[in-house]
């Protein structure tokens, strides 16, 4: 990788993103063909967010940073309030015939204002700096997990700990501030578990109680990688083919029904895919000087993206619980699509910097 110059590991990067989403439109026209249109307007969107990002640069980037932070905690303290509710979570905000979903651009967004607060800073972080960093880190994570999207807000605590790791944190103060953070997050989820209403709960776990999709996720997840083939579609045995639907095929579960679709070779394709992304972006971090924004903002957007795609595969797997955790670029969501569209524009732009510099 250290013969790749910048621009072609930006290109790199850019032909994986494509191809991803041109196997989100695949699976969405096999499986939800009605949605189709819907899926090529958050593709086109994703391009156009992508390119407009890598193009506006890093220093005009920074410079809105703090603007963009305070629209994205303004939308999520409005979400509990004016969102729609579906099984008890309430994380979308209806704008005319298309949902937001405020939390997916948080960790994006956040890289910013953690970018933008290193460059502000002449050498070193103040304290008050370091305050403000935190509070904002820690109100993000809340206000998201009280949606609730435990997971996401869990993302967003640790994508704080790789920020902490990217400034240059030494050790004895990383743990002692991580063991802080998780005793706290932990200790406000289960206040907020302690005071939300039963019938809440109940909502929200009404379809993995009366429907039992929950062990049915998991069961048909593993069977279609069972009876999947290297190219084609899914062979199931009689007994079990009435049972072939995957719940949220075209959005969670995007890379197993698309095997399920097209074949291993389609799983195998997107996960080299995403893993060659996400090196390219660890490999930009790295060519940056180790204190300078530029790493701190490649770095931390490679990681929004990096996490997502490795709990969604472990979730597909059946290693860890089922959750509303999409594969970048892949799962269908306009939310999901632009936010993952930033991150890549971010550190393409970042690529671009580099390059001008040298």
């Amino acid at each position: 990788m250290n013969k790749i110059t910048n621009p072609a590991l930006a290109a790199i990067m850019a032909v994986c993103a494509l191809l991803l989403g041109i196997g989100n439109l695949a699976i969405v026209n096999a499986l939800q063909p009605h949605y189709l249109n819907n899926a090529i307007i958050y593709f086109v969107c994703g391009i156009a967010v992508a390119a407009a990002v890598f193009f506006c640069g890093t220093k005009r980037l920074l410079d809105i940073a703090p603007y963009v932070t305070a629209i994205m905690l303004l939308l999520l303290l409005l979400t509990p309030v004016f969102g729609y509710n579906i099984s008890g979570a309430t994380r979308w905000l209806r704008i005319y015939n298309f949902s937001l979903a405020p939390a997916m651009p948080a960790m994006p967004v956040l890289c910013l204002f953690w970018a933008y607060v290193k460059e502000k800073s002449s050498e070193k972080i103040s304290r008050t700096q370091w305050t403000i960093l935190a509070t904002v880190t820690l109100s993000a994570a809340v206000l998201i997990a009280f949606e609730p999207f435990i997971q996401m807000g869990f993302f967003v605590i640790v994508l704080g700990f790789i920020m902490l790791y990217l400034i240059g944190f030494n050790r004895k103060i990383l743990s002692i501030v991580s063991i802080s953070s998780v005793i706290g997050f932990a200790v406000i989820v289960l206040t907020f578990f302690k005071t939300r209403p039963m019938a809440q709960y109940v909502q929200l776990l009404r379809r993995f109680v009366e429907y039992v999709e929950l062990p049915y996720h998991y069961w048909i997840c593993l069977k279609t990688l069972q009876y999947s083939v290297f190219i084609g579609k899914c062979q199931f045995p009689p007994e079990i083919s009435k049972f072939n639907h995957i719940p949220y095929a075209t959005f969670d579960s995007a890379l197993v029904a698309g095997c399920g679709e097209f074949g291993y070779l389609f799983l195998i394709t997107a996960l080299l895919l995403a893993f060659i992304m996400i090196l390219c972006g660890a490999v930009i971090a790295s060519r940056c000087a180790a204190t300078s924004s530029l790493r701190l903002l490649a770095g931390g957007l490679t990681a929004a993206i990096a996490m997502p795609a490795l709990f969604n595969t472990l979730m597909m797997f059946g290693l860890i619980p089922m959750s509303s955790i999409a594969f970048p670029f892949l799962s269908c969501g306009g939310t999901a699509m632009i936010s993952n569209a930033l991150a890549l524009g971010g550190i393409m732009a970042v690529c671009r910097k580099n390059s001008s510099a040298e």
